[in-house]
């Protein structure tokens, strides 16, 4: 009948004497048994239940506990009664709500921060493909990384093909020198060139003069 038939010492210094009266009284200043009731529970599972709730005290106040439900059988194995220990987890809680608040506010700052990069990049790339001058990215070795499509169209072939290909296969061979020195006292050293002249070779043959700029691309 939800009685509370016997409390220990810690019981009795928040709740004063509670021998006789209803759990749901002492604890959580109700009327009527709580709608979830763990006690009920172990009589009618016939096993021990554990979960979390709150415990009102006699000041107003509130706590945190997580409860054990064990039941307590008779010589004959019958359910008599269920000992409830309760383990105060009011400041765990606590902390599980400002972890929880850091952790949203940590997932819409990256949210904020993820679109404002989508974003850039999308103005970027833009500005990239609407370019009318050639552009073209190659890693360290020359190989063609990336183009926009102003640099395919000059060339007469498509990005798949110059993916390909290297800054040396689409450059006669009389400029590669030229190219190489740049690279090693302009490029490398300042991050950019002067704007120089060169060649470059069309998929079809053609030798067609360009005008050229280089700059460097750091990581971190």
């Amino acid at each position: 009948d939800l009685e509370i038939i016997w409390a220990n010492q810690p019981i009795m210094d928040l709740y004063g004497n509670v021998i006789g009266k209803k759990c749901y009284e002492v604890y959580k200043g109700l009327d009527t048994p709580c709608p979830e009731c763990s006690v009920k529970k172990v009589f009618s599972e016939e096993k021990t239940v554990v979960h979390e709730r709150i415990n009102i005290l006699p000041d107003g106040g509130h706590i945190h506990v997580l409860v054990t439900s064990s039941p307590v059988r008779d010589a004959k194995g019958n359910i008599v009664a269920v000992v409830e220990v309760a383990k105060d987890i009011t400041e765990r809680k606590k902390l599980e709500r400002q972890l929880k608040e850091y952790t949203e506010k940590l997932e819409k700052l990256v949210e904020e921060r993820t679109l404002e990069l989508r974003e850039s990049e999308e103005r970027y790339r833009g500005l990239y493909e609407s370019s009318v001058d050639g552009i073209a990215s190659t890693d360290i070795e020359g190989r063609i990384m990336e183009c926009n499509q102003a640099f395919a169209d000059m060339l007469g072939y498509s990005k798949e093909e110059l993916y390909k290909l290297s800054i040396w296969d689409i450059t006669p061979r009389k400029w590669h020198e030229t190219i190489k020195k740049i690279r090693i006292a302009q490029v490398f050293v300042r991050g950019y060139s002067k704007e120089f002249e060169k060649e470059l070779i069309k998929k079809d043959g053609t030798i067609i003069p360009v005008s050229v700029r280089m700059w460097l691309i750091k990581d971190k």
